[in-house]
């Protein structure tokens, strides 16, 4: 296997790891909501959960056709970047809500991380 076609493989990977979770969570919140806290917050809530499920399919088309979207990797990168920061101002300011979202706050910096190295070995 030549070297282009490991790193877009597992710049899928990642995208896949991604768009799983985006539908899930999204589809999951979208479903529950938050009512019993307030009308406000679960509208809230329930708009950001369709926009996570539309990211989710955004993810599986480029991974689909990933090797004319090198933009929008760069979305994805930043996108999931991001949610990890959100996620240690959230660990810095209240606490950490339970052990496992620390393997979540790994994962919202490592996939960043492991998608750029694959792009810049791409354009190397």
């Amino acid at each position: 296997m030549n070297k282009d076609l490991y790193n877009y493989r597992l710049i899928q990977f990642c995208l896949l790891i991604i768009s799983v979770t985006c539908i899930y969570l999204g589809a999951a919140r979208l479903y529950l909501g938050a009512a019993e806290i307030s009308p406000q917050i679960d509208s809230i809530l329930r708009f950001y959960a369709a926009g996570f499920i539309a990211v989710g399919f955004l993810a599986i088309w480029v991974s689909a056709t990933i090797k004319k979207q090198n933009e929008l990797i760069y979305f994805f990168i930043f996108f999931i970047l991001m949610l990890g920061i959100g996620r240690l101002v959230s660990l810095i300011f209240v606490g950490l809500p339970d052990k496992i979202y620390l393997i979540y706050l790994g994962l919202e910096f490592s996939l960043p991380l492991i998608m750029a190295i694959c792009l810049y070995n791409i354009k190397k």
